[in-house]
């Protein structure tokens, strides 16, 4: 320790601290995608039960447009947000490899890869196509 510089971390520090940001997108991108299909789900169920909701969207078009720029739009900050997640996943496992304190195969499996991004994104996208065609068909 007395070969470091006064606020210089450790390799054991720096792959700490990096180890555990890439098991924190890992997971809040799993979290985040549950919260996201959630809310999808709840909105598919209210707009295909309730009545009120149908007549109130059947007096106007812009209604209509409103809900489906609604849903697209928070389909758009999903994406978004979980892109965001992804990059920095990889740019975090990336330091972790030039940081070379442990073999990157014993963490490998927590860097976001982008079969999974897409597959998160493509669940979602069909709730919101669902929702979409939901509010239009009314």
């Amino acid at each position: 320790m007395d070969d470091l510089k006064k606020g210089q971390a450790s390799d054991k520090e720096k792959f700490e601290l990096l180890h555990g940001m890439l098991i924190k997108y890992y997971d809040g991108l799993f979290d985040g995608t549950m919260k996201a299909a959630g809310v999808l789900v709840i909105v598919a169920g209210w707009l295909a039960t309730s009545d009120s909701l149908s007549t109130l969207l059947n007096r106007s078009i812009w209604l209509r447009y409103f809900a489906v720029a609604a849903v697209v739009s928070g389909y758009a900050v999903y994406l978004r947000v979980a892109y965001l997640a992804y990059k920095i996943s990889n740019y975090t496992f990336r330091y972790l490899e030039e940081l070379d304190y442990m073999d990157s195969r014993y963490y490998a499996h927590q860097r976001i890869r982008l079969s999974k991004y897409v597959l998160y994104g493509v669940a979602n996208l069909v709730l919101t196509i669902g929702i979409v065609i939901l509010v239009v068909k009314r």
